[in-house]
């Protein structure tokens, strides 16, 4: 089962994101429960309406990269399987963003990054290799 130990895994980077924002931040319990006890691929159902929206997807030899809708903005985490040179977009309904550049990756590495963008009616994020040492790997939408 190591897709969900992946999943698992950048679920557990994306709850220290959010704890790592400080006292006071308010984060939808459900989404924390949900991001700490990954079991595989899992997507928010398509009528969300509050933050806290969770998609992820996983790839054997690759990894796992999740989305989650928080803070007028999405987080994104990649669990790496694989040594490249990856890269964060976030493609939505009113554009793409791309975040500050590529990072170096390596098995069991973990990377998160938020795109502070507001909350769009559709998101999801992928991650690639710019040294194409695997293929685009995405999260299904999320909805608002």
């Amino acid at each position: 089962m190591q897709g969900s130990k992946t999943l698992r895994r950048v679920g557990v980077v994306l709850v220290g994101a959010l704890l790592s924002v400080g006292a006071g931040t308010a984060f939808p319990s459900a989404a924390a429960s949900a991001a700490v006890s990954l079991a595989g691929p899992i997507s928010s159902p398509a009528a969300a309406n509050s933050p806290g929206d969770l998609a992820c997807e996983y790839r054997p030899g690759t990894g796992g990269i999740c989305v989650l809708q928080r803070d007028n903005g999405y987080d994104v985490g990649f669990a790496s399987e694989v040594s490249s040179r990856a890269d964060f977009n976030l493609e939505t309904s009113s554009g793409n963003y791309g975040d500050d550049g590529w990072f170096q990756t390596s098995p069991g590495s973990d990377h998160s990054y938020f795109f502070s963008v507001g909350y769009k009616s559709w998101a999801r994020a992928c991650v690639y290799a710019r040294d194409f040492a695997f293929a685009p790997l995405c999260t299904a939408r999320i909805y608002t």
